[in-house]
């Protein structure tokens, strides 16, 4: 069993791995409708729906922005920003936070894996995850480990 340093996710950090996440996942609908718009503008379609198409465009990542925004600052996912650890065993992984509130996770409920410069991210379901950070690991003998054992397995699972 590995378990890891204890870590702190800021607000700010937090924030970045969200909209990472979200533009990763949705840039074909912002690259689509950007296209729509190039050739409604070359079309001479009427302008009413090209200015309209135009404020969508400009408006849905601001709104994106805002609602990650709120969500990071809402009391209710503060436990999100507090500081925990992970112990980690090839049947589940427990996150405990600093306030004593313990979440165990098995293995066969994580469907994903993305792997990120200084982080992995673990899905336990379409949109829910957990953030390990590399750093967090004592060693590169246990976050080897980690690598072959978890995070492959589960990479392979979703293959």
């Amino acid at each position: 069993m590995i378990t890891t340093k204890k870590r702190k996710i800021t607000k700010n950090t937090f924030f970045e791995i969200l909209l990472l996440v979200f533009f990763k996942q949705n840039w074909k609908y912002f690259l689509v409708s950007f296209l729509i718009l190039l050739v409604v503008k070359h079309q001479n379609y009427l302008e009413k729906f090209q200015d309209s198409l135009l404020i969508f465009i400009i408006l849905t990542p601001f709104l994106v922005v805002l609602y990650y925004l709120k969500f990071i600052n809402s009391k209710k996912n503060k436990i999100y920003l507090l500081e925990h650890y992970f112990e980690i065993d090839k049947e589940k992984i427990n996150i405990i936070f600093e306030n004593g509130t313990q979440i165990s996770l098995k293995m066969e409920d994580f469907v994903k894996v993305v792997n990120f410069k200084k982080k992995y991210l673990l899905y336990f379901s379409k949109t829910q995850f957990i953030l390990i950070s590399k750093k967090s690991f004592i060693s590169y003998s246990e976050r080897k480990w980690f690598r072959i054992n978890i995070f492959d397995k589960i990479r392979r699972k979703q293959s």
